[in-house]
């Protein structure tokens, strides 16, 4: 028998790396022992196997870097000199094929920074260009490939974060912040609940937590939208939007408010409350932005910024407008669904990206992209027709600016902001219900 100590194990004599797979990585040496090199042509099935916890801690030992090649889930390293012996079957992690390749899982691989010389990432190159904000509520995230500028949020992605299942265990990721929350809102905080539902206040409570979480990965704006129920009501959207930097400042009474940013969807009556809050010092975002109407009205009402759902050539005209109005409102795309969209909105003013997105950008390089840096705002606009038409009059006069609204693209914009609203009620809902199941 050999001893359980893996220490005393004999070690990989040498390591090389396997294809030509650029991605970098650190992986400490491992002490891996007694495998059995299978020679067989015919026999493709892994091999001998090591306790999980006893490769973790041999993990530890030593310093000696090598470059990982492999597919996202597994490293393939060529074993030049190994001891044959075969010891415990513990929980899989690696195994050795018939090419003398080690299967390493890529959890066990250690992050290694090369120098500006050796890579630029499309995430660092993007970062040269544009303000690049997150767009979740993971904190994890932001800790990892932060800091960032902004963090914007809605409900879909407050669910999705709310909702994330404890690994291994019949519980919610945070079920502590959801009880905790339901606490704060029956005292504490109870007094800012005015004429929300208590379903609907913890639901604001939880997404300002998870908030304040991701706070210093964050040098500018946290976003956190409104009801999208209110839509249509100033007066509710206001109010909405005031209880919510309320919240934050009953929570985080150090953290300062000045850097809350209220999301609120581009409707007329969206718009006029985003003017009203711009007055009283709180920033605003006007999202679900699909046309120039809506863009135009954005900046007379003096919105921080606006949030356009992705179509390129928008997205070019309302900076080409602002800029060229002296507007303050900042273009902050949004709802990015590829690589090529992101890279393609280089020099955009701010660029909010899905984790996804951020994970692909930050391990690929910039060699791996083949498109130039910036030059898809460097051309301009396609359409010229924001150059001549005067939106002065249009802004200032509700019943024209809604006719004009519903009739953009052949009434396609009015239609699109009226499935995101659908879609962001579907999943306010779907929190409240949540709290609701946690209250009882």
């Amino acid at each position: 028998m050999y001893s359980k100590n893996p220490m005393q194990w004999p070690f990989l004599t040498k390591i090389e790396r396997v294809g030509n797979r650029k991605e970098p990585a650190m992986l400490r040496r491992i002490a891996i022992a007694k495998w059995c090199l299978r020679t067989s042509p015919k026999n493709h099935s892994f091999g001998p196997r090591i306790p999980t916890p006893m490769i973790a801690s041999l993990a530890k030992k030593g310093s000696t870097p090598i470059r990982y090649i492999g597919s996202p889930r597994t490293v393939a390293l060529r074993i030049i000199a190994v001891d044959s012996s075969l010891v415990g079957r513990g929980g899989r992690l690696t195994g050795i094929r018939t090419t003398g390749r080690l299967y390493l899982s890529r959890q066990y691989l250690i992050p290694y920074s090369k120098s500006p010389a050796e890579m630029t990432t499309l995430l660092n190159a993007l970062r040269k260009t544009s303000q690049v904000d997150c767009d979740t509520l993971d904190s994890n995230v932001a800790h990892e490939l932060g800091p960032f500028a902004d963090c914007t949020s809605n409900q879909a992605i407050a669910f999705s974060e709310i909702s994330r299942p404890l690994a291994g265990k019949p519980l919610l990721h945070h079920d502590a912040l959801i009880k905790e929350a339901i606490r704060d809102a029956r005292q504490g905080l109870n007094e800012l609940q005015g004429s929300a539902v208590f379903e609907e206040f913890v639901v604001q409570i939880l997404m300002v937590k998870l908030q304040l979480l991701i706070v210093p990965n964050v040098t500018g704006y946290v976003h956190i939208q409104t009801n999208p129920k209110l839509s249509y009501s100033t007066a509710g959207t206001i109010s909405d939007a005031e209880r919510i930097v309320n919240i934050f400042k009953g929570l985080a009474p150090d953290f300062d408010a000045k850097r809350v940013c209220i999301k609120i969807p581009a409707t007329w009556e969206g718009l006029q409350a985003c003017r009203a809050l711009e007055v009283k010092g709180i920033a605003t975002l006007a999202t679900t932005m699909f046309c120039m109407e809506q863009a135009a009205l954005a900046a007379e009402a003096q919105c921080t910024y606006i949030a356009p759902y992705v179509t390129f050539d928008f997205c070019r005209e309302a900076q080409a407008y602002y800029t060229s109005h002296s507007f303050r409102t900042q273009v902050l795309a949004a709802s990015l669904t590829s690589v090529d969209e992101v890279m393609q909105l280089a020099m955009i003013q701010h660029i909010t990206i899905s984790p996804n997105l951020l994970n692909e950008l930050a391990s690929a390089d910039l060699s791996a992209w083949k498109g130039k840096l910036g030059e898809y705002f460097a051309q301009g606009p396609a359409n010229k027709s924001w150059e001549t038409r005067d939106y002065n009059a249009l802004v200032k006069d509700e019943s024209a600016w809604k006719l004009a609204f519903t009739r953009s693209g052949f009434g396609t914009s009015e239609g699109k902001i009226i499935q995101a609203i659908n879609y962001f009620s579907d999943f306010q809902e779907k929190l409240e219900e949540l709290v609701k199941q946690y209250a009882e």
